[in-house]
């Protein structure tokens, strides 16, 4: 009995070896096991996290985005209603701009027939004395020439008087060498 109590002593041994060799890999199966579903779970959560946060971004996005519309189209509601009421303004600026450069267009074409006119009499004008500045000239040319008529004609005048003189001389003297020849002859 005694080596049966040996023998389940070793038995004994044996199986609590045995399971404490299984136990023993069995908790560090469990404990790889928990290490692996920690670090699992860790990425699962940095995943949530990350999830999360991209939820909460997009919510936001979405949010902003429908604030931005909403703003936009308030705004573009707003800037239709003041660039339509610019655009009135400036037509009824442009249509008064219109209507005074028709005054303006108006006065102008008056003022040019006006100084047409003006330039037509003033042309006229200029033509008489055109026509008065060639008769001057003329005149003067004429007086030139008279002026020059009137110096030959006294020049002519004294050269007339001194052939008379000449003359009267010459006939005196001539008279004188006939009387002289008459009366060396006699």
């Amino acid at each position: 009995m005694q080596n049966k109590r040996i023998m389940k002593e070793k038995i004994v041994d044996y199986v609590q070896h045995c399971f404490n060799d299984i136990f023993s890999k069995l908790r560090a199966d469990t404990e790889k096991q928990v290490y692996l579903i920690e670090e699992r779970n860790k990425d699962l959560n940095a995943k949530c996290t990350d999830l999360r946060e991209q939820v909460f971004k997009y919510e936001t996005d979405v949010v902003e985005r429908q604030t931005q519309k909403q703003n936009m189209l308030a705004l573009t509601s707003k800037d239709l209603h003041s660039t339509w009421e610019e655009h009135l303004k400036s037509r009824s600026h442009l249509e008064e701009r219109v209507a005074q450069l028709d005054e303006e267009k108006a006065e102008l074409l008056q003022q040019v027939d006006e100084l047409s006119q003006q330039l037509e009499v003033k042309s006229k004008k200029g033509m008489q004395l055109e026509a008065q500045n060639h008769d001057l000239r003329e005149l003067s040319t004429m007086r030139g020439s008279h002026e020059k008529l009137e110096k030959s004609k006294s020049q002519l005048k004294e050269e007339v008087a001194n052939l008379k003189h000449h003359m009267e001389t010459n006939m005196v003297d001539r008279s004188q060498i006939e009387q002289y020849k008459r009366e060396v002859e006699e």
